[in-house]
């Protein structure tokens, strides 16, 4: 995690998350963060979960244990990539295994290479039948000497006219992205492309693409040898706003997702098939995350594959596997194992656990925990990031864990995997069934412990906790008292 690219701060959150759900009972895991200028350090635990990079970076030179690349292949047996951009995404670190013979998660140098080059991509895509943007390569030297008459002779060469977007040739979260509608906004979106490589890079102008905007995992069943399209995901950007921009992508809350999109079976079917297509031609293994729109006649339109994705806890990935109930630990797994099994390295892997099983013998009954998130105070957004964290760090080894959505009313929803990955606590209501609800009484029914997770209002100022104590369930936290004298100020 970390690296060298502009998208550092998301691979650093990509990696806590992988961290935070392996699955400890049959890996061990070594954090490894790249620096900026490129040394690599054996990330200590303390700070695997600080805010951002700049919290704990200068501090790693005394406090963290630094690596060559020829140490790193004595200290792993396998690779989890979580970079994203350059350096990480375009062959380069996937070539510097391939050297150190270490084997890791994801494509192989060629994918990675060429799904980093969106004029590469586009000229195979196209090839093979599969629709792309009109779009016009600017050489940036040309766009310095000769500046934006330079562009629109060539936007009026490749039949590309206003509203259109300008974006770097190979970076990847929306970075240097702009939609432009006049001319007089071209100049500054040029340089806006550029700085990400600071010139070093070219820059690509798209015809504008209007319609419903997708994206779409596509895992591998490696026991059948199949492509596994999820649902994909329809994203609704902020109002006001022109694309799905890198904010919208990393800021909880942001942007509006529906998963699945709200078009028919047939054009969800179209647009599974057309991702499947797409990874066969540029060669993408083990996972992939398209992104595109369906047009208002239904063509499937693809504007950018990724042979990654985001990790972070909301992301797209976690929300469309959780459509199969898959939970962030059970997909990593999947990832981890589809790879193994390409490398002929899981069956000792399970053989292994297997031996380890029948000598441990069967385990007791599991506590079961029910998580309460939610609510009706001004920090609900916060208390559903709460909640869902600790959803997710419970030990499935040792607890049944209940997630429990809290509404406005203090009713409680009992929410699956495919609920508690939901971007904001308003899509979660929106989507709640009657079947789901349980009362205060079941609560106790059906939970030996509450872990309260609701923040602000009646989750922190006892009445919460006077409802837990009355039905006799035990829960986290300051009891009655404490909790109504802490949210009174004076």
């Amino acid at each position: 995690m970390g690296g060298r690219s502009a998208e550092r701060e998301v691979s650093f959150n990509s990696g806590r998350t992988i961290c935070d759900h392996l699955d400890t009972a049959r890996y061990e895991v070594v954090p490894i963060f790249q620096k900026q200028c490129g040394a690599l350090f054996i990330l200590p635990w303390q700070f695997l979960h600080r805010g951002k990079i700049s919290d704990f970076e200068a501090r790693l030179d005394g406090q963290a244990v630094r690596i060559t690349w020829d140490e790193l292949k004595l200290r792993i047996d396998l690779a989890y990539i979580a970079m994203h951009g350059r350096y990480a995404e375009d062959g380069i670190m996937q070539g510097v295994l391939e050297v150190l013979g270490i084997p890791y998660v994801g494509s192989r140098i060629f994918a990675s290479a060429l799904c980093m080059d969106k004029v590469m991509q586009k000229l195979l895509l196209a090839d093979a039948g599969i629709a792309v943007p009109k779009y016009a390569l600017v050489r940036a030297a040309q766009v310095r000497s000769d500046g934006v008459s330079c562009v629109l002779e060539r936007m009026r060469e490749c039949g590309i006219s206003f509203p259109c977007v300008v974006k770097p040739r190979s970076e990847g979260s929306s970075l240097g992205v702009s939609v432009v509608f006049q001319e007089s906004e071209l100049e500054r979106a040029l340089h806006h492309a550029a700085k990400p490589s600071e010139w070093r890079g070219d820059v690509l102008i798209e015809e504008r693409i209007e319609g419903m905007e997708f994206s779409c995992v596509t895992i591998v069943d490696y026991k059948k040898g199949e492509y596994l399209p999820l649902q994909p995901t329809e994203i609704v950007p902020d109002k006001g706003t022109h694309f799905y921009d890198y904010d919208q992508k990393y800021m909880p809350g942001r942007a509006t997702k529906f998963t699945p999109a709200r078009c028919s079976a047939a054009v969800i079917e179209a647009i599974q098939q057309t991702c499947v297509k797409v990874m066969r031609t540029l060669g993408i293994t083990t996972l992939s995350r398209i992104d595109g729109f369906v047009t208002h006649d239904e063509r499937i339109v693809i504007i950018e594959p990724n042979t990654f994705s985001g990790m972070a806890p909301s992301s797209f990935i976690f929300r469309e596997a959780a459509e199969i109930n898959m939970s962030h630990t059970k997909l990593i797994n999947h990832l981890i194992e589809t790879e193994l099994h390409a490398r002929g390295m899981l069956d000792d892997l399970i053989k292994q656990e297997q031996e380890d099983s029948a000598c441990k013998g069967k385990s007791g009954d599991k506590m079961r925990i029910a998580v309460l998130m939610g609510g009706p105070s001004n920090e609900r957004e916060v208390s559903l990031e709460s909640g869902r964290n600790v959803v997710y760090k419970l030990s499935p080894h040792k607890y049944e864990v209940l997630p429990i959505f809290v509404t406005h009313t203090m009713d409680l929803y009992v929410i699956d995997n495919a609920l508690l990955v939901r971007n904001g606590t308003h899509e979660i209501a929106h989507e709640l069934h009657r079947a789901q609800h349980i009362s205060w009484d079941e609560l106790a029914q059906r939970a030996d412990f509450a872990f309260n997770t609701l923040h602000g209002g009646p989750g922190e100022n006892g009445a919460v906790q006077g409802m837990l104590e009355m039905l006799g369930i035990p829960y986290n936290g300051a009891g009655v008292l404490a909790s109504a004298l802490c949210m009174d100020k004076y």
